[in-house]
């Protein structure tokens, strides 16, 4: 089980919320993190509060070793539930990181 995984996805996704990019991609994993920044800078900051709230649902999926642990985020957009994957790595410095979602 990836520790604090819930909470590394809470605060990430309230640094979003509050539009700090910065403490967002900090919880990202080194070679993942300057494309969400990219990606989080190009939505104003309504956009980004409005995807942490809808994102908020995460469940574990799986855990491949002790390296890389998969989640299910599900969100309900326009009436339609949606599922999308979520996964955490394990850095060097053996600190869980958010690797994509």
């Amino acid at each position: 089980m990836v520790a604090g995984g819930r909470s590394i996805w809470n605060n990430m996704r309230e640094a979003l919320d509050k539009g700090d990019i910065d403490t967002a991609v900090s919880y990202f994993y080194k070679n993942t993190k300057d494309n969400y920044r990219k990606l989080f800078s190009s939505f104003p900051k309504k956009t980004l509060s409005e995807m942490s709230r809808e994102l908020s649902e995460i469940n574990m999926v799986d855990v491949r070793g002790n390296r890389s642990a998969i989640y299910e985020i599900l969100c309900i957009r326009n009436g339609k539930k949606y599922s999308f994957q979520l996964e955490f790595i394990k850095n060097c410095d053996d600190e869980w990181k958010i690797n994509s979602y």
